[in-house]
């Protein structure tokens, strides 16, 4: 009895757990779809809770509302520079450098992006966004930057590369070590700071050197290195120039601007510096026709100008043989190369020489310091245009015997005379020293009626004399 009274009463029990369980679980499903409903309907034009853009937050706004959030931030934000000596510089992104971007289309992705979320991380998890879009004015950047005081004082470093120099104190080539500098490349600098605000980062350190323009060539580069030691081959020659007055050195500091370098044919040498220099050297040097102080037998010391004596540099061989020096690394101690030559005594004249007095009509010969001679002459007639040059002069020919000839005449196309002499010993073109035995008389005044068309008339002993111990290269000095 009892049995069963349990039984029937388990059967009424079954049906009112399981009622009260399916009205539950109804609850519970009304509910969630009434949240989903009310969830969908609340954010389908908002952005869910704890989403940024750009570090805006825009949780619960609309797209409307969002842009203004964005754009209120984004056209006050300012872009910072800290430069090498960590001063701070701020530049508004919108004002200083142009700045612009596209709201509408970014936000409704972004708001596609969340919807595709699930629901837990649409609620409760952050959600970091950045807007892809955002651009700089390239052209007021770099007007905005290049006006900075950062960026002037900057560009009065700049960075170099390793370089080959002389140093004067080794007398050698060596390699200057490459220079990092403050110099900012605009260009590079832009397109950084572009690449940065498009990221959302709006500050950049200019103390670690990333945006300063960088060395090329460094001081351990092989082709450079190659190049020095190249050079270095070439300063090893040191010319000592014996000259008047004392020594010239054309050394490694003279001479190693001379040097070019390529990579096909290595180390030449600058053929015109070299001749530059060899002017300069004939420029100082060079005496030819310079004016001289010289002591008179009767008249005393005088100043003697004109003439064609001197030293004359011999510019093209004396630079072959500068080049084949510097070539050949020689130490040597030389005189230039000349064409003609200059006496180390008697203020270059030598102590060997012809004195010739226009004005009395007199010739003196003088053989290592003695007078071996004296002798009237008769020299040019000034009264037919034909007046002896003053100045000194030296010896370029001896013949003996020799044929004097005049110009010729146009009119009869015959010389103007055909003069046979024992002795000619020319100094100035066409005039020379010569016998003349058609002059009964020599010296007085005879040259002012009688004289020649320029040469210097002797006595045949007299001429013969000097012919035999003049030398070419003789001076002769002629003055008034």
């Amino acid at each position: 009895m009892d049995i069963k009274t349990r039984a029937s009463e388990g059967k009424i029990l079954m049906p009112k757990v399981l009622k009260v369980m399916l009205i539950i679980l109804a609850s519970i499903i009304v509910f969630f779809i009434a949240f989903f409903i009310g969830f969908k309907l609340k954010y389908a034009d908002t952005f869910y809770g704890h989403t940024y853009v750009n570090g805006v937050e825009i949780s619960n706004m609309n797209l409307e509302e969002a842009s203004k959030a964005i754009s209120k931030v984004l056209d006050n934000k300012t872009f910072v520079i800290k430069d090498k000596k960590e001063n701070i510089y701020e530049y508004s992104l919108k004002d200083d450098f142009g700045l612009t971007y596209e709201l509408q289309e970014s936000l409704t992705e972004i708001k596609k992006l969340e919807d595709d979320l699930g629901i837990i991380e649409k609620l409760f998890t952050t959600k970091n966004f950045e807007l892809d879009n955002l651009k700089i004015d390239g052209k007021k950047f770099q007007d905005k930057i290049s006006e900075s005081e950062f960026y002037k004082s900057g560009s009065n470093d700049v960075t170099k590369d390793a370089e080959i120099e002389f140093s004067e104190s080794e007398k050698s080539f060596v390699i200057k070590k490459e220079h990092q500098g403050t110099n900012l490349i605009l260009e590079d600098f832009y397109k950084s700071a572009k690449e940065l605000i498009a990221e959302g980062v709006f500050e950049v350190d200019l103390t670690s050197g990333e945006y300063y323009e960088k060395p090329k060539v460094l001081s351990d580069n092989e082709a450079l290195n190659k190049k020095n030691n190249s050079l270095n081959e070439f300063v090893k020659a040191h010319i000592t120039y014996q000259v008047p007055g004392g020594e010239l050195i054309c050394g490694p500091l003279t001479y190693y601007k001379w040097l070019k370098y390529d990579e096909a044919n290595g180390v030449a040498i600058d053929a015109s510096q070299v001749e530059r220099y060899v002017q300069e050297l004939a420029n100082s040097y060079n005496t030819y026709g310079n004016s001289k102080m010289f002591k008179t037998t009767k008249r005393g010391e005088i100043k003697v100008a004109g003439g064609n004596f001197g030293y004359i540099v011999n510019k093209s061989k004396e630079a072959e043989e500068l080049i084949k020096n510097i070539i050949n690394k020689e130490t040597v101690t030389r005189e230039p190369i000349y064409s003609q030559k200059e006496f180390s005594s008697n203020n270059g004249i030598g102590n060997s020489y012809v004195e010739i007095d226009l004005t009395n009509q007199q010739l003196y010969f003088y053989n290592d310091g003695v007078m071996v001679l004296s002798s009237g002459c008769v020299t040019g007639n000034p009264n037919k245009g034909n007046a002896t040059p003053s100045g000194i002069y030296r010896v370029y020919n001896k013949q003996s015997p020799s044929i004097l000839r005049g110009q010729i005449d146009p009119k009869t196309g015959k010389r103007e005379y055909e003069t046979p002499v024992s002795y000619w010993m020319p100094f100035n073109g066409g005039i020379g020293l010569h016998d003349a035995n058609w002059q009964p008389t020599f010296g007085g005044d005879r040259y002012l009626s009688n004289g020649s068309h320029g040469c210097v008339n002797l006595p045949e002993s007299v001429a013969a004399t000097i012919y035999s111990r003049v030398n070419v290269g003789t001076p002769v000095i002629l003055y008034k």
